[in-house]
């Protein structure tokens, strides 16, 4: 079959456009890459947010995976943590401190002994209910206390989520503890105001937040960050908004490298107005 010299011509011109479109996108790389490196030198002097704003200002026609550039950039291993210790527990009385407050049944003593294996000088404080152990952790009562979050029957146990929210805690470790009957198992949350530098520290860690959208939609860009930064979706719910037919909660868990976590955790603050985190924390 004879061939169309115009017809190669075209072809091998697409070719090459294409060719030059992977060079031009590899050298744009290297150079927000570079830019990221060079705004972010004062890491340790500036305030995230005032290198966040700055970079926008270098850079109007920003895509996503440029701020994404830009946060691991802000986030590496060696620079300061912003979740993990703010705010500070230092107000904190002798006596309150290592207590866990603590509804007593078989499976939340269980809890208590995995989370008590990584606190020095844990102590149990018993309470009548979980609403009463929140406010203890908020009144200063005492540092923790322990919530079911998750069971294999119900799922997600918002009713809980919501008493953290309440009381403006956050999660400080999971454990899982297996029921009698050999049904599944239940996720019991260690809550406090900041996470200690007593709980033990693993390679990969739990980012657990919440983001508002509008109902019938997905945050997108939460499964582009969690490509990014190679990280793996656990679990994924959403919740109507009471009252409000037109919006819902969108809850979220990911486990990634720690320096990680707090790079989407300020990715993701800056980008939706309308997302809290819930807690950065090992499973013990």
């Amino acid at each position: 079959m004879p061939t169309d010299p115009f017809l190669d011509t075209l072809q091998e011109n697409l070719n090459i456009i294409k060719e030059r479109q992977r060079a031009v996108e590899t050298q744009r790389r290297v150079c927000v890459e570079e830019l990221s490196r060079r705004i972010c030198a004062d890491r340790e002097r500036t305030d995230p947010k005032e290198i966040y704003a700055r970079f926008k200002e270098r850079l109007p026609d920003y895509q996503r995976e440029d701020l994404m550039i830009l946060c691991q950039h802000l986030f590496s291993p060696t620079a300061p943590s912003a979740l993990e210790h703010a705010p500070s527990n230092a107000s904190l009385s002798a006596d309150a401190r290592a207590t866990i407050a603590l509804v007593h049944n078989p499976y939340n003593q269980a809890a208590y002994q995995s989370f008590a294996s990584g606190i020095i000088g844990a102590k149990a404080y018993p309470v009548p209910s979980f609403s009463d152990a929140c406010e203890d952790v908020f009144d200063g009562r005492c540092e923790f206390c322990i919530l079911p979050i998750e069971n294999a029957q119900d799922g997600r146990l918002f009713s809980f989520y919501g008493m953290i929210d309440r009381y403006d805690l956050r999660i400080c470790a999971i454990t899982e503890v297996e029921t009698e009957s050999n049904t599944g198992t239940i996720f019991y949350a260690l809550v406090g105001k900041t996470l200690p530098d007593r709980i033990p520290k693993g390679a990969r860690w739990h980012l657990e937040g919440m983001i508002v959208e509008q109902a019938g939609t997905l945050p997108s860009e939460l499964f582009g960050l969690t490509k990014f930064f190679g990280a793996h979706i656990c679990k994924l719910d959403t919740l109507p908004l009471p009252y409000n037919d037109h919006s819902q909660r969108f809850y979220f868990r990911i486990r990634l490298a720690k320096h990680h976590a707090e790079a989407v955790h300020f990715y993701l603050s800056q980008r939706y107005n309308r997302y809290t985190n819930i807690g950065l924390y090992p499973k013990l």
